[in-house]
């Protein structure tokens, strides 16, 4: 009887034990599900434009050698109606303040990727062009910063220095 008692115990503990796990992981699945999935290439709010994203994985800051501050380095994708069904890369620095951009770098490439044409330009202290309000530059300007505050990649003071 005693014996008996005890597998009893044994039996209702694995019981609850498999219950809290399974309960667990149906939890976590579910939360799984409702988290917005991650993506690399974020979407650029721009009316009447091509399609147009930046790189979250390649966004960093560099030191600017003209002056003692940092720059943002972001890629920029805009999937262009005129290379049809290609898309173009472009690098840019981004100061915060003033608030301006210098293009680095243009690669353009065909719908299978490959690479169609490339440009490189030299960083100089004198090319940065100033936010225009309310154009695709300024669009993704926001959505850039906005980014790098809302995940912590912000740093205003190391911007400003």
């Amino acid at each position: 009887m005693l014996y008996q008692a005890k597998q009893l115990r044994i039996g209702i503990l694995l019981s609850l034990i498999c219950y809290i796990v399974f309960s667990s992981f149906v939890t976590q699945v579910a939360h799984a599900k409702t988290k917005e999935p991650y993506l690399r290439l974020q979407p650029v709010i721009a009316n009447g434009c091509d399609k147009t994203f930046f790189d979250a994985e390649t966004i960093k800051y560099i030191k600017d050698p003209y002056r003692e501050v940092y720059i943002l380095e972001t890629w920029i994708r805009t999937d262009d109606a005129n290379l049809k069904g290609g898309y173009n890369l472009t690098k840019y620095y981004l100061r915060l303040e003033p608030r301006q951009y210098q293009k680095i770098q243009s690669i353009d490439y065909d719908k299978n990727g490959k690479v169609i044409e490339q440009n490189k330009d030299v960083y100089t202290d004198s090319r940065w062009q100033v936010i225009i309000p309310e154009s695709i530059a300024d669009s993704w300007y926001h959505q850039v910063f906005k980014y790098v505050k809302d995940n912590k990649i912000f740093n205003k003071r190391r911007m400003l220095n």
